[in-house]
This record gives structure tokens, C-alpha cells and sequence, in this order.
């Protein structure tokens, strides 16, 4: 550009765990000014998406010839049109993406529409906020605020994308905020945001467990001693320990909201602060321009001071635990890759395309029904159940191996809560939670340690979570009847 290399110019950046970056197509268009990137686009049938990254001239007049020269170029078909169209445009099109609002360079703003018509762009982040201001460029000196940077997106793939925002840099150095959305593959399965889980952190946290968490669970284990002798289909271990699962997982995510960084907090009232002097209607112009330049400024400073506190606690723990054979060590050497989803199933008993679904939940009942169809292919349903139990009874007689009589009286006897203590702990801690999203980790924190329990302490009177568990086992069937069969599952260790 002729101011040195850092000066001036533009860059497209790939994330090799994601992209097919070796893949990747390009073409200078017009040199430090406008680059296009083509992207082999995972599931959707070998298509690919196309990016032109610009940064248009100031000069009003070179802006209007750049605008022109890549018209130009698009319409010669020596390259292919783009799905997305991003970068500093240095113009815009309304008088409300300027404050104080004013209206451009018609010449140059008919040029660029001119482009995008061609092109079938829309602007994204305008379509989806409809009339509100927001703004992308501060001009330190005069507190002139512009919506310049932008991202355009051909108007067919709009409905695939969502999250329009332009936000802080955080952290990188610049007097532009950047302009994100998130764009999702038309052939990707529908996914939901699926299930909660307790941090990991939250169960490690000794305030939680001691402020929060310890009266409420040391109550529930002693209704449940009480429970077990007359038990009854409202008041039962089992339900005690639904009701501490429960509650468990409500203290949680209050303590979650609650622990929250302050800055980021801060950070975010401060955003709501900035909204709502720009979309002001019973406010000066002049008065949100200096109101909305001094927020910014302070959004800036704190989104800054946030991305490096983040920093420092990344090279801290890296510093610490990156040279030690450990989870941080193995995640740091193994490749990252991405899943493979399944992106589509046949239906039953259908053929042809026709019959494809692509809605996750579908998709599993289809791969549920299929599998349970598989464990009944074979079997007699045609036989009453009595004629089933001859037939199983004659099978098991003529089996010539029996247990000893200890191997019986072991498996008859109960589970005790030494043996369900001895599994918590046997248990691998970092590992996916039960379908409760309650880690190990917590019932590990709530139960009391091997090493702590004296010689002459009977483990079976200890309250911790091991007893919880215990006592939540299952009775036998014929101590249950139907009271239990009108109890909710409960997926407990």
C-alpha cells in the first residue's frame, strides 16, 4: 500500500481444526483492497461458500472507482460470485448508521449498491435489527460514530444465519468493533442446545458445597434414613434423592449466575447502557454522541482489561501444568477434530430420498426403533407367558453348572454402603455425567473420604452420599409391589 506493510491491507484467517483450509481457493482482486477465499462447505453436498474480505478507499472518489472495478470484475465471470461480502466499507448506505446522522457520497453509495444487486447481497445485521442504531467505528477526536464495517450475505443463505452483533474487540487493538454472525450449513441436522451439566468447578467449589449445598443434603439423607424402615410411594429414598438431585442442580445454577465475573457483568450492563442512549428518541443528537463515545471508550478499556486477565490465567495454568504428563499436556498434543455428524437417516421401511429426515430427535427414535426391532427379531410373540416359563425353566434345568453356596448368599445379599463408597471413588473424575448432568466429582465431594473413616466406625452409619445411594437401591420385587412402580426412574450410581 506503500505505507509499509502493516499499514494498510487485508487478511481472510482459516481455523485449520474446522476448515478445509488446504483446500481453499483464492484471488487477489485488487491488491491490499479486496481478496475472495472459496471454502469446500462440509454437508452440503460439495458446495462450497465464497468470501470477499474489502477494504474500500476513504476518498470518496476512489471509493466509488473500487466499487465499479470489482462490478466489473464479477460480471467478466473470471471469478465466482460471493456468498459473503465483509470488511470496512468506509461509506454507508442510510443516514442512521452515522451519528450525528447524514447521508454519503450518492455517487459512491449507488456504486456499491450497484455491486451488491448484482452480487443478490443483503446487509445482515440491518435486515435482522430493523431500525436500530448501533455503531462500529468511534472517531476519537469528534466522537463521530459509524456503522462502516459490515458484513453482506446473499439474500437466500440469510435465513441460515443468526447472532448479529458488533461488539469490543476484546483485546485486539483497534478503533473498530468487530461484526460477527453465525452462519449454520443448510445440510447440517437439526441439533438442539442440548442437555445441562454442572461445571466440573461448581462440584470442586468448597463454598457451594458448605454454604449452599450442606444443609439442605445433610436433611434429605436423615428423611431418607427415617423413610426406610415404612416406606410409602410419596416418602421413600428414592424420592429423597430426586428431591436432592433436584435442588442440587437449582442451588447450582443460582450459584453459577452469582459467580459470574463482576467485570463481565459490568461489561454487559454497560452494552444495555450504550443501546439505549443510541436508540434514545427523546435525547439530543449531540448529547447521545458524547453520552454513547464515552461508553464506548469504556466498553473498550474493560473488554481489554477482561481479554487480558483472561490471558494471564491461560499462560498461568499452561506454565504450570503444560510440561506435566497430565489432561492439559494431552489436550495440548492430540489433534483436534471435528465430529462427524450423521447429517440425515431413512425412514423405515421407505426408499429413495424421499424418505431421508434430517430432525435429530427423529433421527434418534428412527435408530431406536430400528435397534429394538433387531433384539425381537427371532423371538416367539405368539406364545403365552406360561409356555414362555416352561420353556425358560427347562432351559436353566438343563444347565449342569451351579454357584457355590457363598457365590449365592453374595449376590442375595444387599448392596452395602461401603461397597457404593468404594465405587464413587473407584470412579474416573473429567468423565460425562448421568443424564442428571450431576458430575462425580459432586458425589465424590459429598461423600466421606476413605481415608477419613476410623477403624472402629461402622461405615453404615455414616451420612454422606454413599448412604444416599444405598438406601436408594431398588428394593426387591416383592417387597415393592406397586408402590414403586409409581415412582419417576431415578438414574443414580
Amino acid at each position: 500500500m506503500g505505507r509499509g506493510p502493516s499499514a494498510a491491507g487485508i487478511a481472510i484467517v482459516l481455523n485449520k481444526d474446522f476448515v478445509a483450509w488446504e483446500e481453499a481457493e483464492q484471488w487477489t482482486l485488487i491488491p491490499g483492497r479486496a481478496i475472495l477465499v472459496r471454502i469446500p462447505w462440509k454437508n452440503s453436498n460439495g458446495n462450497k461458500r465464497t468470501f470477499l474480505a474489502i477494504y474500500a478507499p476513504n476518498r470518496l472518489r476512489d471509493n466509488r472507482t473500487f466499487w465499479q472495478r470489482l462490478e466489473r470484475k464479477f460480471r467478466s465471470g473470471e471469478v465466482p460470485k460471493p456468498d459473503f461480502m465483509l470488511g470496512d466499507f468506509n461509506i454507508v448506505e442510510e443516514a442512521i448508521d452515522r451519528l450525528p446522522a447524514r447521508i454519503d457520497n450518492q455517487q459512491a453509495v449507488e456504486a456499491l449498491r450497484d455491486l451488491k444487486h448484482h452480487l443478490d447481497l443483503v446487509d445482515g445485521w440491518r435486515k435482522e435489527n430493523g431500525e436500530t442504531k448501533a455503531y462500529s467505528y468511534l472517531q476519537a477526536n469528534s466522537n463521530v460514530q459509524s456503522r462502516i464495517d459490515r458484513i453482506y450475505v446473499r439474500e437466500h443463505l440469510f435465513d441460515n444465519t443468526c447472532d448479529w452483533e458488533i461488539c469490543s474487540g476484546q483485546g485486539i487493538t483497534s478503533d473498530h468493533d468487530l461484526v460477527i454472525t453465525k452462519y449454520f450449513d443448510p445440510g447440517i441436522p437439526q441439533i438442539g442446545k442440548g442437555r445441562w451439566a454442572m461445571p466440573v468447578w461448581v462440584a470442586e467449589e468448597e463454598e457451594f458445597r458448605e454454604k449452599w449445598l450442606r444443609k439442605d443434603f445433610e436433611s434429605i439423607v436423615r428423611k431418607a434414613r427415617g423413610s426406610v424402615a415404612q416406606r410409602t410411594a410419596e416418602d421413600n429414598p428414592q424420592r429423597h434423592l430426586r428431591d436432592l438431585k433436584s435442588g442440587m442442580i437449582q442451588l447450582a445454577e443460582t450459584y453459577l449466575i452469582r459467580k459470574a465475573p463482576d467485570l463481565k457483568k459490568r461489561i454487559e450492563k454497560r452494552r444495555d447502557e450504550l443501546n439505549d442512549v443510541l436508540n434514545a428518541i427523546d435525547t439530543d443528537e449531540e448529547e447521545r454522541k458524547e453520552s454513547a463515545a464515552y461508553i464506548e471508550e469504556e466498553l473498550r478499556e474493560m473488554e481489554r482489561h477482561h481479554h487480558l486477565s483472561k490471558r494471564k490465567k491461560i499462560h498461568l495454568k499452561y506454565s504450570l501444568e503444560g510440561e506435566i504428563m497430565g489432561k492439559t499436556w494431552i489436550n495440548t498434543a492430540k489433534d483436534n477434530k471435528p465430529r462427524d455428524l450423521i447429517t440425515a437417516l431413512k425412514k423405515l421401511g421407505q426408499d429413495g430420498d424421499n424418505g431421508l429426515v434430517y430432525n435429530s430427535k427423529k433421527m434418534a427414535k428412527i435408530a431406536r426403533d430400528y435397534h429394538e426391532n433387531l433384539q425381537g427379531e427371532g423371538r416367539c410373540h405368539e406364545v403365552t407367558s406360561e409356555v414362555r416359563k416352561v420353556a425358560v425353566d427347562e432351559a436353566i434345568a438343563s444347565l449342569d453348572r451351579t454357584l457355590e453356596e457363598e457365590d449365592i448368599r453374595t449376590l442375595d445379599s444387599k448392596i452395602t454402603a461401603a461397597e457404593v463408597r468404594r465405587a464413587i471413588f473407584d470412579g474416573k473424575n473429567d468423565k460425562a455425567p448421568g443424564m442428571d448432568g450431576i458430575p462425580i466429582e459432586m458425589w465424590k465431594n459429598l461423600t466421606r473420604p476413605l481415608n477419613k473413616i476410623r477403624e472402629n466406625e461402622d461405615e453404615e452409619e455414616i451420612n454422606d452420599a454413599a448412604k444416599l445411594l444405598q438406601m436408594a437401591e431398588p428394593p426387591p420385587q416383592k417387597e415393592r409391589q406397586d408402590e414403586y412402580s409409581q415412582l419417576p426412574a431415578n438414574n443414580h450410581t
